[in-house]
């Protein structure tokens, strides 16, 4: 069994990145006990989490083929990313040299690939892990294979929603036009600072226009849940280029041959 890891900033990243595994033959591994015995020291045994009522349970998706088995963990965030993988480093010694493949992925939304890609490197190597890469997207050689990829593509300043827009384009053309029409036509003069708080971020439209969309093919449901179970990484959507781009970094990291 080859074993992969991946750190991403957050649960909508969890299944974005799970729907592209599945499309490489991969399957969402449900029950506890299909988890393979390499993994099974990340599942909290411990409720509520540190106490904290209020707080996502930290567990990681799994997925597996009779070849590939693969974490996905979500950080909690960009400063979460480097602290997760050293979290699972220490919990898996000294197995961790099992694991064959190493990734993380971040957006780009506050500062350019290159510089998100520069603070992630910088992080890693303080903890004591060499990073023989020098751009985002590129894959190391060795055991275990590294790579970081920055969303959207590695060249642009955005974040994975820019991705599921273009997705959603492709998908759900009409639902896109009349998200974007309602998210666009919202009066905000009639609202407090807190009610456009998150809207004013730099992704806040594109978040919102996705969350119209996800809200309507899942009533009331959340981006991360629609990902996981409708159309957007399937068929048309995976030719897309910059998501063939993320697809094919992922294959090559963890040596998938689909």
């Amino acid at each position: 069994m080859l074993y992969g890891y991946l750190a991403v900033e957050g649960p909508t990243d969890v299944e974005f990145v799970g729907r592209l595994l599945r499309a490489s033959g991969l399957r969402r591994v449900q029950n506890a006990y299909e988890v393979d015995d390499l993994w099974r020291i990340l599942i909290p045994n411990e409720y509520p989490p540190g106490g904290d009522l209020l707080k996502r349970v930290p567990v990681p998706g799994f997925f597996r083929s009779d070849t590939h088995s693969v974490a996905v963990e979500s950080a909690g965030g960009l400063d979460r990313l480097v602290p997760a993988v050293q979290d699972t480093r220490s919990q898996l010694f000294p197995r961790w040299e099992e694991v064959v493949a190493l990734g993380l992925m971040a957006d780009a939304d506050q500062e350019t690939p290159p510089d998100r890609f520069q603070r992630l490197r910088n992080a890693l190597q303080e903890i004591g892990m060499p990073v023989p890469v020098s751009v985002p997207g590129e894959i190391s050689d060795g055991r275990p294979r590294l790579g970081i990829y920055v969303f959207p593509d590695n060249l642009r300043q955005g974040t994975l929603e820019d991705l599921l827009g273009e997705c959603a384009a492709k998908v759900y053309p009409g639902l896109l036009d009349g998200a974007r029409t309602f998210v666009g036509g919202v009066d905000r003069t009639v609202l407090t600072q807190e009610d456009v708080e998150e809207a004013a971020k730099p992704s806040g439209e594109i978040k919102a226009t996705l969350a119209c969309i996800a809200g309507f093919l899942v009533a009331g449901g959340t981006l991360q849940v629609s990902v996981a179970r409708n159309r957007w990484l399937r068929d048309d959507a995976l030719a897309l280029d910059n998501i063939a781009a993320v697809h094919t970094f992922l294959k090559h990291l963890l040596g998938l041959n689909a």
